[in-house]
């Protein structure tokens, strides 16, 4: 870490900030990175930057950061509108929440969109407070990572490979890997061995963590394989079945095309399906197989 970031560290510890904060890996890759312009500290230790709101979780050790963001547009009414007013402002917000766990790992972002005529409506409120419906939701579970898009209508899943961020490393796209796909199996086990090592080195006390990730994601791994070989016994006993179901489509047909009788009514059919082009049977249903009918 370069000697800035470690001067911006040691001064907000200076000024009451927790130093455990800054062993977090949500929390220190983002300084080392220069994700971080505007920090200041709360008076429990926590402290708030970007927009983001910091507070500790006492039910599981980590922290959650929040930020919302706000946009103004208007609203303009028609010429003849009877009112005879001009518009007005209608305020418009998202608001995230970042859910992080007491390794300093991302395990959740959660994302909500909200409008109105006051942006007073949204002072001082929470995430959870915000009535609008959850637009985006991204979450780690069982080695895998979930992530669901109402506005985008997207669902994926992905194995999780170990990094800190749950959105990714930007150095990659994340979610271009496609779950089951057995390359993705190989490079998401690649991947993760390399940031279980890179950040173990960093940060030793995610030692435990990553030796749990790994036999979350082996499982994971393991439970979709048992699915696939499910699936494909499946498949194997249905076309097993159409197999059966042919083979007697096919004797029907090779006894309908022999018999007189099945000739004329069912003659061309039977050969389709037989896949015989035979000239006479042709000629027979085109002409002879009138006369016989009439008889």
């Amino acid at each position: 870490m370069n000697d800035n970031c470690n001067k911006l560290i040691n001064t907000m510890i200076e000024k009451g900030a927790d130093p455990k904060i800054f062993d977090m890996p949500a929390m220190r890759e983002r300084i080392e990175s220069g994700m971080i312009k505007d920090m200041s500290v709360n008076s429990d230790g926590t402290i708030d930057f970007n927009g983001y709101h910091m507070k500790r979780n006492k039910e599981d050790k980590g922290i959650t950061l929040e930020r919302i963001s706000e946009k103004q547009g208007e609203v303009h009414y028609i010429n003849n509108d009877p009112i005879g007013d001009n518009g007005h402002a209608v305020y418009s917000i998202t608001a995230e929440k970042i859910s992080i766990n007491e390794y300093g790992i991302e395990e959740k972002i959660e994302i909500k969109e909200d409008k109105g005529e006051s942006k007073d409506k949204w002072e001082n409120v929470k995430f959870d407070e915000i009535e609008a419906p959850k637009k985006r939701k991204c979450f780690r579970k069982d080695g895998m990572i979930f992530e669901y898009d109402i506005d985008k209508k997207t669902y994926s899943e992905i194995y999780d490979y170990g990094y800190w961020s749950i959105e990714g490393d930007p150095a990659f796209e994340t979610f271009s890997i496609i779950y089951g796909n057995a390359k993705s199996v190989k490079d998401v086990i690649s991947n993760f061995e390399k940031n279980a090592q890179k950040y173990t080195e960093k940060y030793p006390n995610l030692k435990e963590y990553y030796a749990n990730k790994k036999i979350e994601i082996l499982d994971a791994i393991d439970k979709k394989q048992e699915r696939l070989d499910s699936e494909n016994s499946a498949l194997r006993t249905n076309n097993e079945k159409l197999q059966k179901m042919l083979s007697k489509s096919l004797k029907f047909a090779e006894k309908v095309r022999n018999n007189v009788i099945g000739k004329v009514f069912f003659g061309k059919s039977a050969n389709e399906l037989l896949g015989d082009k035979d000239n006479k049977i042709a000629m027979l249903e085109e002409g002879e197989g009138e006369g016989e009918k009439e008889i």
